[in-house]
């Protein structure tokens, strides 16, 4: 197993309890030599931190006004997935309240991120608004959506590959997966990825196969929920988890472990990545969106490059894309 994988996953205990800390770091005393300022690697590592712990958002604000004027209109289209009638108005009310809040800071925020040693949520960002809204907001704005492809497999094979997991079905189907959706799913792509990003992250045992993919899938994250579930070296993880799952009346323990192992490496994931994109292009980032990120566009940078280097990073193969920035008039109409 690749020794910077290892190094990530074994955490200590600032790493998970974070979620009351300000992320405010008191000055360090900086050793001075003939007025030359000496910085070690360990505060330069500690700068970089505080660089993606506060990013900018900045918005045309005509376009803000719009949306907000126009959100009843447009907001049965852009929250089409709805369950119900109380979720829709909950995610209006958000999508409202968030456009408001940039209106009432002309169109610049600073957004601050913190983490509860899983992923990073900024406060008024617009990183948990619709992709719709997203998209209608930052077209043309010349930034770059940069996803990984498939990440919970391409972050979780390594989990599998360092305790000697079979899992010939995750691989096959992270490295085959339009061929699963087309037999399996009958093209149905949000039926297989509602399927995936459902059964990683619940109690294998409630699991329903109804395919032989599903069967097989199936065993092999028992498996790695049973390891994880057992291991010593997640202890940190099964009382964060415990703890949640009291809070929640929830028996999903071994399903909440994991999903809290994955949004860890997923978290580790995002900060490389960004770290390498602006070491490259000298960019900055614009927004966190969890296994990836937004921000300003170089049209010279090759995408392969960060693929490479994430995927040595961490022992296996993780492609990075672009998303596509681009409104879609069906939803949001700008008139």
């Amino acid at each position: 197993m690749n020794s910077n994988f290892d190094k990530i996953i074994k955490i200590n205990k600032k790493d998970i309890e974070s979620d009351d800390e300000d992320f405010e770091d008191e000055e360090e005393e900086v050793e001075v030599e003939e007025e030359e300022e000496i910085i070690t690697s360990e505060e330069a590592e500690t700068e970089e931190e505080e660089e993606l712990t506060v990013l900018y958002e900045e918005y045309d604000i005509d376009k803000v006004a719009y949306l907000f004027k126009n959100i009843d209109l447009f907001g049965d289209k852009i929250y089409n997935k709805c369950k119900n009638d109380e979720e829709l108005k909950k995610e209006k009310n958000k999508c409202k309240n968030w456009l408001e809040y940039v209106l009432t800071n002309d169109g610049k925020i600073k957004v601050n991120y913190k983490t509860d040693g899983g992923r990073s949520y900024g406060n008024n960002s617009i990183q948990t608004i619709s992709g719709y809204v997203r998209n209608f907001l930052l077209e043309n704005k010349g930034l770059v959506d940069i996803d990984i492809k498939n990440a919970i497999c391409a972050i979780l094979i390594p989990v599998f590959k360092k305790h000697n997991i079979k899992c010939e079905t995750v691989i096959y189907y992270y490295e085959n997966r339009v061929k699963i959706i087309d037999k399996y799913y009958k093209g149905n792509k949000d039926l297989c990825k509602n399927f995936i990003n459902s059964s990683f992250f619940k109690d294998a045992e409630w699991i329903k196969p109804l395919n032989d993919f599903e069967k097989k899938i199936k065993k092999e994250i028992k498996a790695l929920q049973d390891v994880i579930h057992n291991d010593d070296e997640y202890e940190k993880f099964k009382l964060k988890s415990i703890e949640s799952c009291n809070k929640k009346k929830s028996k999903n323990l071994k399903g909440t472990m994991l999903n809290n192992v994955y949004c860890f490496l997923e978290n580790s994931v995002l900060r490389e990545a960004i770290n390498f994109y602006k070491n490259k292009t000298n960019k900055k980032a614009f927004v966190k969106m969890f296994d990836g990120f937004i921000s300003e566009e170089d049209t010279k940078f090759n995408i392969d490059e960060l693929s490479d280097f994430i995927s040595e990073l961490f022992n296996n193969t993780i492609e990075y894309i672009y998303k596509p920035i681009k409104n879609d008039n069906d939803i949001i109409e700008l008139v």
